[in-house]
């Protein structure tokens, strides 16, 4: 792929989208937690990948810009590093504590992260096949734990253009087919009245950020988050709604 070529894609772009944020829309599975855990701080992790960049030789790239596109999405970002001599993408994940307590999910999502920038990689470079190594550096003891893949610049096609079909129809839906909130029904539980006048009243003022009225309950702090909103129904519990009779807005 020539300058031009690539200039005339990006302009015909149409979204655009880091890597990081493609994956996690994508490649991301798993239960609602998804923290990274056990997880170092921002600081851990900046001097991490720079402790692992000055122990490569003088072949490394690091931080190496990589831009692609897929039918409209141009797809871009800095990967870790790059060994010409080895062909060898490395990515560089930090972790604290044990390595077993990486969840299946956070690991699948590295590698979906390595695998793009590798076929990125491969499309700039025009490589045929690469080796995608993912290294996990223990910011504690300063270890490094790699794992390494050999992968065709086919393969690594086909799962970039799996990561970017998702995404596409999603902003395809958005512009095409807007969502009419004003038709859609919504479902209304069976809430005895003043409960239903407590729930509804204390959403419309927490989503407003405005303080609850003190005909709502005798409940007098507003809920700051959902924690607290949580408190104050129970404080509205216990209330007996004095006022039921006019419980809402």
């Amino acid at each position: 792929m020539t300058t031009a070529d690539a200039d005339v894609l990006v302009e015909a772009a149409r979204y655009t989208v880091s890597v990081r944020n493609l994956c996690e829309f994508a490649a991301k599975a798993g239960d609602l937690d998804l923290r990274f855990t056990p997880a170092p701080t921002a600081q851990q992790g900046r001097e991490g990948h720079t402790l692992v960049a000055q122990r490569r030789g003088p072949d490394h790239e690091a931080e190496v810009s990589l831009s692609g596109t897929y039918q409209g999405l141009q797809v871009r970002g800095r990967a870790d590093g790059y060994n010409a001599s080895r062909n060898e993408l490395e990515e560089v994940k930090t972790f604290r504590g044990a390595l077993e307590a990486i969840g299946w999910n956070h690991r699948a999502l590295h590698w979906a992260q390595l695998k793009v920038y590798g076929w990125l990689m491969c499309q700039s470079r025009a490589l045929d096949n690469i080796n995608l190594t993912l290294v996990y550096f223990d910011v504690t003891d300063q270890t490094e734990h790699p794992v390494s893949e050999a992968c065709t610049a086919t393969e690594l096609r086909t799962f970039f253009e799996a990561m970017c079909e998702p995404f596409l129809r999603l902003g395809t839906a958005r512009a095409g087919s807007p969502l009419k909130l004003g038709t859609l029904r919504w479902r209304r539980w069976n809430f005895r009245r003043s409960r239903f006048g407590l729930v509804s009243g204390s959403w419309r003022r927490a989503f407003t950020g405005l303080a609850l009225s003190r005909t709502l309950c005798w409940c007098r702090r507003p809920p700051a988050s959902a924690r607290r909103l949580a408190r104050s129904f129970l404080r509205c519990a216990r209330c007996r709604f004095a006022q039921s009779t006019s419980c809402s807005f």
